[in-house]
């Protein structure tokens, strides 16, 4: 099992359970999701699989997501430690 990434070592395990089940129904694959799991490299996510994801983010937490965040996205780590920042600054 792949270490968690340096931009979210504890990732919350809901937020990312949640996200994992979002990967999972976007890209219908048998892939191992971490919080490690580089989104291009890892899971293939070509430039229509990151527009659902992104999609589907922003209906599932309710906020915009802007370009220069989507740019920073890397793993699923960095996803779930933008959740985080965006759900806390509520």
């Amino acid at each position: 099992m792949a270490t968690e990434t340096a931009a979210c070592p504890m990732p919350d395990v809901k937020i990312l359970a949640e996200i994992t089940a979002i990967i999972a129904s976007i890209l219908l694959n048998d892939y191992e999701i971490t919080a490690a799991s580089q989104l291009i490299g890892d899971l293939k996510m070509d430039s229509v699989y990151m527009i659902e994801f992104v999609i589907a983010l922003e209906g599932q937490y309710q906020f915009k997501i802007t370009p220069a965040q989507i740019a920073k996205l890397s793993s699923v780590g960095d996803v779930v430690a933008l959740i985080m920042a965006v759900t806390s600054a509520r």
